[in-house]
C-alpha cells in the first residue's frame, strides 16, 4: 500500500516540460537575419557595381568625346582647305567666263559657211551669241549660209531675223549660238 502524503503537493516543484519549438523559431530566426543580411549585401554590392559602371563610362565617354574633338579638328583643316580650293576655282571659272571667245578657229568656221555674193557689214560676238549683218546679191545665198552655218554642226539656234530687200541686194540679219562643246575646240 501505499502512503499518501497530503502536502506532497506543496512541497514538490512542478516538472518543466522542454518547449519543442524553440529549436525551431531559433532556426527560422537565423534564416530570417541571414535573409535580411544578404539582401542588404546584395544591395550594397549592386550599387557599388552601378558605381563603376558610371565611371567606365565616363571614361569611355571621355575617350570618344577626345576621338570626337580630333576629328572635329581635322575635318575643320579639310573644310579649310577646300574652302581654299573652292575659292581658286570659282577664281578660275571667273576668268574662263571673261575670257574672249573670239579665236581665228571661231572666225575660220564662220567664213568657211560664208558662200558667193555675201558680204558683212557687221558680225557682233558675245559670249556665246554671234550675230551677223551683212548683205547679199542673192536671197537664195542667205538660205545657203543659214544650211552651212547649220551643218557645220558647232552652232545652234540659228535664226534670220529680217531680210529686206534695198535696191539690187539684200539686207540681212542672222543670229546664232556656239554650242556647249565648242569651247573646247576653239582653244586648238
Amino acid at each position: 500500500m501505499r502512503d499518501y502524503n497530503f502536502f506532497e503537493n506543496y512541497t514538490m516543484e512542478p516538472e518543466k516540460k522542454p518547449f519543442k519549438g524553440l529549436w525551431g523559431v531559433v532556426i527560422v530566426g537565423s534564416l530570417c537575419f541571414l535573409l535580411v543580411a544578404w539582401s542588404v549585401y546584395g544591395y550594397i554590392e549592386i550599387q557599388r557595381l552601378e558605381n563603376d559602371i558610371a565611371l567606365v563610362k565616363d571614361d569611355i565617354n571621355q575617350l570618344y568625346a577626345e576621338n570626337d574633338y580630333d576629328a572635329i579638328e581635322m575635318l575643320e583643316k579639310d573644310v579649310d582647305l577646300l574652302k581654299k580650293e573652292l575659292y581658286s576655282l570659282e577664281k578660275i571659272k571667273t576668268s574662263l567666263e571673261n575670257r574672249k571667245v573670239i579665236t581665228p578657229y571661231l572666225i575660220d568656221l564662220i567664213s568657211r559657211s560664208v558662200t558667193d555674193g555675201i558680204a558683212f557689214e557687221a558680225l557682233h560676238i558675245a559670249e556665246n551669241q554671234i550675230q551677223i549683218q551683212g548683205n547679199s546679191t542673192h536671197r537664195t545665198s542667205i538660205a545657203q549660209m543659214k544650211h552651212n552655218i547649220r551643218n557645220s554642226g558647232h552652232f545652234n539656234e540659228i535664226f534670220v531675223a529680217h531680210i529686206t530687200e534695198a535696191d539690187t541686194l539684200y539686207n540681212f540679219s542672222i543670229s546664232f549660238q556656239l554650242k556647249g562643246g565648242i569651247e573646247n575646240e576653239i582653244e586648238q
